[in-house]
């Protein structure tokens, strides 16, 4: 065979070994993110479902949400994130750092009414009654 066949031969499976070097890589992928160890579950009911897990599957998650933070830096506690499944569209909401979820929030606020409901109740015991209509001069 002559160079030029032997270039034309190497071009046209070119394709073929590169297809199969992804093959091998998307292999090797596969085998880090697989099996992540599952370190903790916590269920609270302001909190909803806290799962801990440990491997190199939670931490391509945790980079792809941090790269989400990051690009929507209006959202400064949390995003919520839709994803369609063969069961239905599942909702997961991912928090900053430091930032709450809406179930947090919402304990937060609902907290701090009853907080205000009970400095309103001390504040009408220690007033004094308003005057009524009549007494008004």
């Amino acid at each position: 065979m002559n160079r030029l066949t032997l270039r034309a031969i190497a071009r046209l499976l070119a394709p073929w070994r590169t297809i199969r070097r992804l093959e091998a890589e998307n292999r090797r992928l596969c085998a880090l993110i697989d099996n992540p160890e599952l370190t903790g579950i916590e269920i609270g009911r302001e909190t909803g479902l806290t799962a801990g897990m440990r491997g190199s599957g939670p931490q391509l998650l945790a980079g792809m949400f941090l790269g989400l933070m990051e690009e929507h830096k209006q959202a400064p506690n949390f995003l919520e994130l839709r994803f369609a499944t063969s069961k239905g569209p599942i909702l997961v909401t991912v928090t900053q750092p430091h930032g709450a979820t809406p179930a947090q929030l919402l304990g937060h606020a609902k907290q701090r009414v009853r907080d205000l409901e009970a400095e309103l109740v001390i504040l009408r015991s220690d007033s004094l009654p308003l005057p009524s209509r009549e007494d008004r001069p």
